[in-house]
């Protein structure tokens, strides 16, 4: 009888198992779809370039309160897709190359990673560049100032030569 009930209780439990890996590959395909349609948002709905190809300050300037959150959600979808495209990976690699997947899911990760916090930097100088009002009133410079020949602002007026 102690056998039938062990039987039982190891078939209840890999029944469970199989019911939570159900669940969990469902929602890493849930997260690569979603990622997905994020990304395709992101490539339609960033703002044309600039002149020459790039963006310059006056293209920036217009949409500067746009750029930040905008490429802040940017590197967060590449986060999210990069390991869900890993988790995904790594439950479908036959157990032949599992050393050379569990690789290149660090790489991926660690890249994303690097990618993320450049775009995160290339969204806090878009935003501060374009937002003056952020800046601290000590660093701006004040609108009735002028340059010296040394590079250095002045708001005294010129001194006559001797």
């Amino acid at each position: 009888m102690a056998a039938v009930t062990t039987t039982a209780a190891t078939r209840g439990t890999a029944g469970d198992q199989a019911t939570r890996q159900d669940v969990q590959i469902g929602l890493v395909f849930v997260a690569i779809c979603i990622t997905a349609v994020a990304t395709l948002a992101v490539s339609l709905l960033f703002p044309a370039v600039g002149e020459d190809g790039w963006f310059s300050y006056s293209s920036v300037q217009r949409s500067g309160t746009f750029f930040w959150p905008f490429l802040t959600l940017a590197a967060v979808n590449i986060v999210v897709a990069v390991f869900a495209g890993t988790i995904a990976t790594l439950l479908l690699v036959p157990a032949r190359g599992w050393r050379w997947a569990t690789a290149g899911a660090a790489f991926a990760v660690l890249g994303s990673a690097f990618y993320a916090v450049g775009v995160g930097g290339w969204a806090t100088l878009y935003y501060f560049a374009a937002n003056s009002a952020a800046l601290d009133p000590a660093t701006r410079p004040p609108s009735s100032s002028r340059r010296t020949p040394t590079g250095c602002a002045s708001s005294s007026p010129p001194r006559a030569a001797p």
